[in-house]
C-alpha cells in the first residue's frame, strides 16, 4: 500500500504462492511434457502437442546437462545511478539438452572465455531475484563443466 493509494496495488512481478507451487517442477527439476502419440518432447510443459495437436501428454523430466548452442553477453550496470557503478555480465545462452530439447537460460559462476559454442553445461539452482514482498525467487541457471 502507499499513502496515495489505500488499496493494495497488484503487481505482475509479485510472487504468487499458488503459481509458484504449480510451476515448481518445471522451475526446479526441468520437467516438461512428452506426447504419448508422436513422442515429441516440450519444455516448458504444454497441454497440447505442437507436432500432432494431441492432448495425450505425460510429464517428462528433462536431463540437467547439455551443450551451448549460442551465447550472448549483455553488460548490466549496477549502483544507485545506472552507468556509474560496476558493470556485471549477464550471459544468456541457448542450450540444447541431452534429449534434444532447446531452452533459453543464463550461465553463472563461469569465466567468460569458457562460454563458447559446444561447451558442456550442467543445471544448478540459484536465486533469480527478490520479489516485492521480500521473498526470493529461485530457479535454474547453468554452469560450464570441464
Amino acid at each position: 500500500m502507499s499513502a496515495e493509494f489505500q488499496e493494495q496495488i497488484y503487481r505482475h512481478t509479485t510472487a504468487s504462492a499458488t503459481r509458484s507451487w504449480r510451476e515448481r517442477r518445471g522451475r526446479y527439476l526441468l520437467e516438461g511434457t512428452r506426447c504419448k502419440d508422436c513422442g515429441a518432447i516440450h519444455y516448458p510443459r504444454r497441454t497440447v502437442c505442437s507436432t500432432c495437436n494431441s492432448r495425450n501428454l505425460e510429464p517428462f523430466k528433462h536431463p540437467t546437462t547439455g551443450t551451448i548452442v549460442m551465447a550472448n553477453i549483455c553488460w548490466q550496470a549496477t549502483g544507485v545511478h545506472f552507468g556509474y557503478g560496476e558493470n556485471i555480465p549477464r550471459i544468456s545462452t541457448v542450450i540444447r539438452l541431452d534429449d534434444g530439447a532447446t531452452i533459453l537460460a543464463e550461465v553463472a559462476d563461469t569465466d567468460i572465455p569458457k562460454i563458447v559454442e559446444g561447451a558442456r553445461v550442467e543445471m544448478v539452482l540459484k536465486k533469480l531475484h527478490r520479489e516485492s514482498n521480500s521473498t526470493w525467487m529461485y530457479g535454474y541457471k547453468f554452469v560450464v563443466v570441464d
